[in-house]
């Protein structure tokens, strides 16, 4: 009687096969894993800096509307004479938005490009427009800088100050 030999395992050549595709299926996985991270990245910074750049325009708004009396000097800062007679100044200062008494960017950000600007309007109202730029900056997490490069959003407003004449 013949015997029939049977197969236990596989072959060289099966094995290399399983291997490679298996290497290019890993190869693709971790592209797409890499391209999430770095959109992930990118996704916080323009949220960081949106944020940022919010909440001064809206810092110095709220100031401008409820304590300004009037803006004095429009130009690299801007000098406000508020309700109680004393002058506060917003200014970028070593890359960061401030005020006297704060500073209303975070560390991770850096302003560049600051400007203001003070018209007088036909109708008694003052047009104070704010523009700058944030980036962010050296102090930011490693995660962002190796992801982003650099990344930079303007910002730009203009708020009208009732009854005020500049």
């Amino acid at each position: 009687m013949i015997q029939k030999k049977t197969k236990n395992g596989f072959t060289l050549i099966e094995i290399l096969v399983a291997v490679g595709i298996f290497a290019i299926l890993a190869t693709i996985a971790s592209v797409i894993f890499f391209m999430v991270i770095r959109g992930r990245a990118k996704a916080l910074a323009t949220k960081e800096l949106r944020e940022a750049g919010s909440n001064a325009i809206l810092s110095i708004e709220d100031y401008l509307r409820r304590f300004a009396k009037s803006p004095q000097d429009c130009g690299s800062q801007l000098v406000i004479t508020g309700l109680d007679e004393q002058l506060t100044t917003f200014k970028c200062d070593s890359g960061k938005i401030a005020s006297n008494s704060a500073i209303l960017t975070p560390a991770t950000v850096r302003c560049s490009n600051f400007q203001w600007s003070c018209e007088p309007s036909g109708f008694g109202f003052s047009r104070v427009t704010i523009s700058f730029d944030l980036e962010i900056g050296t102090e930011a997490s490693s995660e962002l800088k190796s992801a982003l490069g650099i990344q930079k959003q303007s910002f730009s407003t203009q708020i009208f100050l009732r009854g005020q004449k500049l």
